[in-house]
C-alpha cells in the first residue's frame, strides 16, 4: 500500500485493511511488518520538479554518457544563485529549561545579492557578484562570460583562437544553439549540474560558520568560501560527484533524485 500512496497515515491504513481484508488488527503487527519490510518514516525533502516528457531524455543523455566514458575534465558546470542575508541556523542547542533561547532575531526583507560561477578540473572560475536587482538578461549573461569566464580562462591557458571564437560566438549570438562550446543539458536537471550542488554547501557553510551580519560580511563570506575551501580537489571530487548522480537518475527512470 505505501508503493501506491507513501503518505498514508497508520489509522487509514488500519482501515483499509478492514475494509479489503475484512479484518481488524493492532497498530503493533503494522508496525513490525512495516520494519521488517524495510520501510522507514522520513522528513519530506523538496526538490526540483521533472516533468513526464523529460525524464527519458535525461535517462537516455545519461546512458551516453556512461557510454563515452565521459570524464568531464573538459566541462565547466556553471551556476547563477540569489544568496540571502541569513546569520541563523535551522537548529539550536539550548537547556530545557531555557527554551526562550531558540528565538533568533531574524531581517523582515534580508538583503540578498546574485552570484555566478562554476567549478572545473582545474578548480573555480572567477566570481561575479551582483546587485539583488540586476536582471540577467542575454546582454547580462553575456556580460558575465567575457568578466568572469574569459578572464578566467586565459589564466588556465585557453589557447588565443578558443578565446577569440568564443568571444565571436557571443558578440554574435545570445543562443546557445550550435554553439561549441556550450554542451545541450538535459532539461531540469539541476541535480545533474555540479554548480548546483556546490552553491547549495556555500548556503549552508554561510549559515553554520560564517554568520554574515551586513551585506558586505556576507559577500566577505561568499568570498572566502570560494577561493579557501573550494579547492581544486575538492572540485574534482564534485565532479567525479556526477557520475553516480547519473546512476542514480537512471534508476529512478528521469526522476529528480537527491545530492
Amino acid at each position: 500500500m505505501y508503493q501506491g500512496d507513501d503518505e498514508i497515515t497508520l489509522c487509514s491504513l488500519l482501515q483499509s485493511i478492514k475494509e479489503t481484508f475484512n479484518l481488524e488488527i493492532s497498530e503493533y503487527p503494522v508496525s513490525r511488518i512495516r520494519e521488517e519490510l524495510g520501510y522507514v518514516n522520513l522528513y519530506v525533502r523538496y526538490g526540483h520538479s521533472v516533468r513526464e516528457a523529460n525524464r527519458q531524455p535525461r535517462v537516455d543523455w545519461c546512458k551516453d554518457k556512461i557510454a563515452e566514458d565521459c570524464t568531464f575534465r573538459r566541462h565547466v558546470f556553471t551556476d547563477e544563485s540569489m544568496i540571502q542575508l541569513d546569520p541563523n541556523s535551522r537548529t539550536v542547542w539550548v537547556l530545557s529549561t531555557a527554551r526562550e533561547r531558540r528565538i533568533k532575531a531574524t531581517f523582515k526583507h534580508p538583503h540578498k545579492v546574485l552570484i555566478w560561477g562554476g567549478i572545473s578540473w582545474k578548480g573555480v572560475t572567477d566570481l561575479v557578484v551582483l546587485h539583488e536587482s540586476c536582471r540577467v538578461d542575454a546582454a547580462e549573461y553575456c556580460r558575465i562570460l567575457r568578466d568572469g569566464y574569459i578572464q578566467w580562462e586565459r589564466c588556465v591557458h585557453l589557447s588565443d583562437y578558443s578565446i577569440r571564437e568564443l568571444n565571436k560566438l557571443i558578440n554574435q549570438s545570445t543562443s546557445a544553439r550550435n554553439n561549441p562550446y556550450l554542451e545541450r543539458w538535459p532539461s531540469e536537471s539541476p541535480d545533474l549540474n555540479m554548480g548546483e550542488l556546490v552553491r547549495g554547501e556555500m548556503k549552508r557553510w554561510l549559515k553554520t560558520h560564517w554568520k554574515p551580519t551586513s551585506v558586505q560580511h556576507l559577500i566577505e563570506g561568499i568570498d572566502h568560501f570560494w577561493h579557501k575551501i573550494m579547492t581544486v580537489e575538492k572540485c574534482r571530487s564534485y565532479i567525479r560527484h556526477i557520475h553516480t548522480q547519473m546512476r542514480r537518475v537512471i534508476q529512478e527512470e528521469g526522476k529528480p533524485v537527491k545530492d
